[in-house]
């Protein structure tokens, strides 16, 4: 996190007000933080669905083909081994494998692509250190706008900021803005 402008609101109502001046301004670059979810906000932030489920389904039965491909292949083709007059490639006998690979595959693709997406791990952030902003843990809610912004205006987001009625309005990440 670079250098942000940021405030406090004491209720959703004031910060959902907030976030909408905020997206309609054209600013992009902010972040909120609230002690629960709150409905509406990803579509007022303009945040995109998620990629994972498509890599999860993605890896899921990659992995499930994969573990059905291996058990056909050495049992069939490649170690055939005569139990009882048998046939050498039974499906029914391949589903608890096939299901756990895809299982397995599923996870471990899931959990790479969310460290990914996320941009994880973080080992350090301006907010850590900010007193109000662990108020958005508890009671309150936090509106982060980066400086970085291209349509940043620190005047312009000081009167959002007040006729939203919040307060503590600061810079995290730097000091001062240059």
């Amino acid at each position: 996190m670079s250098k942000a402008l940021a405030c406090n609101f004491k209720s959703s109502n004031e910060l959902l007000r907030a976030v909408k001046s905020v997206s309609k301004a054209g600013i992009q670059k902010f972040d909120v933080f609230t002690p629960y979810p709150l409905h509406g906000l990803d579509e007022h932030m303009k945040i995109r669905s998620s990629h994972i489920p498509w890599i999860a389904l993605f890896f899921g039965l990659l992995g499930a083909g994969l573990g059905y491909a291996l058990q056909w292949w050495t049992l069939g083709i490649d170690f055939p081994i005569n139990i009882g007059g048998k046939p050498y490639v039974t499906w029914p006998a391949y589903i608890p494998v096939t299901f756990e690979m895809g299982v397995l595959i599923c996870a471990l693709a899931t959990f790479v692509s969310l460290f990914v997406f996320c941009g994880l791990p973080k080992f350090s952030s301006p907010l850590e250190t900010d007193e109000f902003a662990k108020a958005s843990t508890d009671d309150e809610f936090l509106l982060y706008v980066e400086s970085k912004d291209s349509k940043f205006n620190e005047s312009e987001l000081r009167k959002i900021f007040e006729a939203c009625h919040g307060h503590e309005v600061r810079w995290i990440g730097g000091g001062t803005h240059a």
